[in-house]
């Protein structure tokens, strides 16, 4: 698997329009409420799909790691850093 995966893409976009028409059909069709327990499930489900092909594309085509990328370099700096920051002077 290089990044996207346009089989996560199809099941995160079906679990989302599926999900969002089962929240929005008892209001409109006076179906239970168990129809909106499901839509938000499948919404949820959708959105875990849609963050698990980000974070595919993130660790597959950036050259930091995952983490980095998300909350930033640790102390010792990436490790696709090659060149430190000058010193700052205190004059």
């Amino acid at each position: 698997m290089l990044g996207f995966d346009d089989r996560l893409a199809a099941a995160d976009f079906a679990c989302i329009v599926a999900g969002t028409g089962l929240l929005v059909a008892p209001e409109l069709f006076g179906l239970s409420a168990i129809s909106s327990a499901v839509g938000g499930t499948l919404v949820l489900v959708g959105a875990g799909l849609f963050s698990a092909n980000l974070l595919l594309v993130i660790r597959n085509h950036s050259p930091d790691s995952v983490v980095d990328v998300l909350v930033g370099p640790r102390l010792g700096g990436s490790a696709t850093d090659t060149e430190q920051a000058p010193p700052i002077d205190s004059d």
